[in-house]
């Protein structure tokens, strides 16, 4: 037994001086790589599971999610690419893209034609309850109190309860940012009384708009399937009444624009639903839908410095198709079209040359300055259009138009003037000038 244990130390050193031949156990042979050792660590979920690799969040591509903005997934990016490589006619039943300030129709397809709107219904819905506030009705404070009817309303939700009590402000908000269903029958209950009788207000401010494709049936836009029937409006009425709704309340842009609504007494915290929320710069609103007969529905506000569009979107049919199709056209159209100034009264645009006038030459001047849309894809252009200059003219005297054109299309016209005054020659200076003129014509015949 103790030759046994002077024996041990010898054998175990044998054992570390040996060729890889014999390994302990768990240990990797000679040019082998321990398991996962050199492979890209594993993701775990909440859960402790693995993520599968196209699942990670890792690509070159802003996304919402509900989770909020993150970076998307492969199987994202792809779809996201996959959509781009398609017209967006092929993405989208119907658009219209307009000019907030002259109501210019910029680019349009389908845009007459009645759509579902879905939850876009609530751009309406709100409007009237900013009517009533306006009107002295109600007031943003106001409590209101849930209702069962509002309670178990389906889709999108403020996660609201039979009983809860919130301000006409919070289902305000609640409508905009996070598209509640129940926020809109409570607050449709508390300013009519029922949800019936505010649909037919919804009506009535349709018809004061001249909204002649607006369909209401609820205040919310879920399909009613028992009568088979729901919400709809052609896109360019979507964007009369969003147009209409700005002017009249321009509080609604500060609220959509919000990106969270956070209550952490009630442990709420809801995404702002418009999926080019805080990844477009200069879109800063406004109201999001969808439902199996509406499709992917967005409608959509920008700023970019004075200029202000805003975009209708309806019928993409599925998240991804709307977001690739909608962040092309908006940030195109944001690039195309900026208000500029055409015409500056200080800078002339011609000078004449006059023979039996004083001064001799006379710069002419666009009277105004006109800030204008113009279309980036369009070449500017002018044409000058004058009267017959004689003396004597008094300075700030019209003597014709300019008109700005773009493709040949007037776009701008003001009145030409002048900044000094015209004047008969002196007929001494005149022999004076004639005289100076007959000797050089003599010299240059002698030389």
């Amino acid at each position: 037994m103790d030759k046994v244990k002077k024996l041990l130390p010898l054998l175990l050193a044998l054992l570390f001086l040996l060729p890889g031949e014999i390994h302990g156990v768990g240990e990797a042979a000679e040019g082998e790589l321990p398991p996962n050792e050199g492979a890209a660590p594993l993701l775990l979920d909440e859960k402790g599971e693995p993520i599968p690799p196209d699942e990670i969040r890792n690509q070159d591509l802003l996304i919402h999610t509900r989770e909020g903005i993150q970076q998307a997934n492969l199987k994202e990016y792809n779809a996201y690419q996959e959509a781009l490589a398609k017209p967006n006619e092929a993405l989208l039943d119907a658009y219209f893209i307009g000019d907030f300030a002259s109501g210019k129709e910029l680019q349009a397809h389908n845009a007459d034609a009645p759509h579902g709107i879905a939850s876009v219904t609530k751009v309406m819905t709100i409007y009237v309850a900013l009517d009533a506030i306006a009107q002295g009705k109600i007031d943003w404070k106001d409590p209101v109190t849930v209702s069962h009817k509002a309670a178990v309303i389906t889709g999108s939700g403020y996660k609201s309860k039979e009983g809860d009590v919130f301000t006409v402000e919070e289902l305000i908000h609640a409508g905009l940012i996070v598209s509640g269903n129940d926020a809109m029958i409570a607050l449709a209950e508390h300013i009519a009384g029922s949800e019936e009788a505010y649909v037919l207000l919804m009506r009535k401010k349709a018809q004061e708009l001249g909204l002649t494709s607006a369909h209401f049936i609820n205040v919310h836009g879920l399909t009613d399937y028992t009568v088979d029937d729901y919400n709809r409006m052609s896109p360019r009425d979507i964007f009369h009444m969003t147009s209409s709704l700005l002017r009249e309340h321009p509080v609604v842009l500060e609220i959509s624009s919000r990106m969270t609504i956070q209550e952490p007494q009630r442990n709420f915290l809801g995404y702002n639903t418009n999926p080019l929320m805080g990844i477009v710069p200069e879109v800063d609103g406004f109201k999001t839908g969808y439902t199996n007969a509406a499709g992917r529905c967005l409608v959509a506000t920008t700023q970019r410095g004075a200029t202000r569009l805003i975009f209708v979107f309806l019928g993409a049919q599925n998240d991804m198709d709307r977001y690739a199709a909608t962040r092309r056209m908006v940030e195109g159209a944001l690039d195309r079209y900026q208000y500029q100034n055409l015409g500056n009264p200080e800078e002339p645009v011609k000078t004449l040359h006059l023979e039996n006038a004083s001064p001799r030459e006379l710069e002419i001047y666009p009277a105004g300055m006109g800030q204008v849309l113009l279309d980036g894809e369009k070449e500017l252009d002018y044409k000058l259009e004058l009267s017959p200059i004689a003396p004597p003219l008094k300075e700030g005297a019209k003597v014709g138009t300019i008109t700005y054109t773009q493709d040949g299309e007037a776009v701008y016209t003001t009145d030409l003037i002048t900044h000094k005054s015209l004047r008969h020659p002196n007929p001494i200076l005149r022999l004076q000038e004639y005289l100076a003129r007959v000797f050089r014509d003599m010299e240059g015949a002698m030389g």
